[in-house]
């Protein structure tokens, strides 16, 4: 009988090999890089008295796309000594905010100076952004901002964002006004804004334009090798059982 499971055998990892083969192949594509939060290190710690308004800081280095990252914090409500922390260290950028005290912050990535950035986002088949979120215990709106050479731009809103990555898909963004949809083959400047409750904690690892993972299915080579050595098996079976 083992004469007949042997060739039933060998038809299913032949196709579980070519299934991993096909697999390999489909390899996501290099994503790129928004900002790593490794370089370009600031502090605006504004915690002290009842501050509030707007305040800006450039950082430039390698990991930030076109080099160069301006940051604008705005606190609109501040109670006495509550914390207003906005910083990038340590590979990280992180937003701390005590008790009634609201905030928002906007990042920009355009390029050295303003707007000599002129990015295709979608090399290669990326096709979303993705956030790495290291910590948040607060809900938060985050809204990223594409204008295209043409001046013309596209937007996107998330929030009930949990640990983990999170993918900002580009179909799903919506032209700004009457416009036609940014060409996210020609990008001229990516924003986000980070709007938060009071009292929020939140880290995020890195930015980047991402190929969004396909869904988890089971291959369907490997089930049909499956099926074959089964089906195989149990016709020799029959067959042999027969001549007995």
């Amino acid at each position: 009988m083992k004469r007949f499971l042997i060739p039933a055998l060998a038809v299913g990892v032949v196709l579980a090999t070519t299934s991993q083969s096909q697999a390999a192949s489909l390899t996501p594509p290099t994503p790129l890089v928004l900002d790593t939060f490794d370089t370009g290190n600031f502090r605006l710690d504004k915690s002290a008295g009842t501050t509030t308004g707007t305040f800006s800081t450039t950082q430039t280095g390698s990991g930030i796309l076109g080099t160069e990252r301006r940051v604008q914090f705005t606190i609109s409500n501040h109670p006495d000594n509550r914390s207003a922390i906005v910083e990038v260290r340590d590979g990280e950028f992180t937003l701390d905010t005590g008790p009634n005290v609201l905030t928002s912050v906007l990042m920009t990535w355009d390029g050295i100076g303003n707007g000599s950035l002129n990015k295709d986002l979608t090399t290669g088949g990326l096709d979303a952004f993705r956030v790495g979120i290291t910590d948040i215990d607060q809900d938060a709106n985050l809204k990223f901002t594409v204008t295209d050479t043409l001046g013309r731009s596209s937007f996107l809103t998330k929030n009930n964002l949990g640990f983990g990555d999170s993918f900002f898909n580009f179909a799903d963004f919506v032209a700004v006004g009457t416009n036609p949809s940014a060409d996210f083959t020609s990008v001229k400047s990516v924003k986000l804004q980070v709007t938060s409750p009071t009292a929020i904690d939140m880290q995020l690892q890195f930015l980047e334009a991402a190929k969004v993972p396909p869904a988890t299915v089971p291959e369907p080579f490997t089930m049909l090798g499956s099926v074959a050595a089964l089906g195989f098996g149990a016709a020799f079976r029959r067959k042999y059982q027969k001549k007995a």
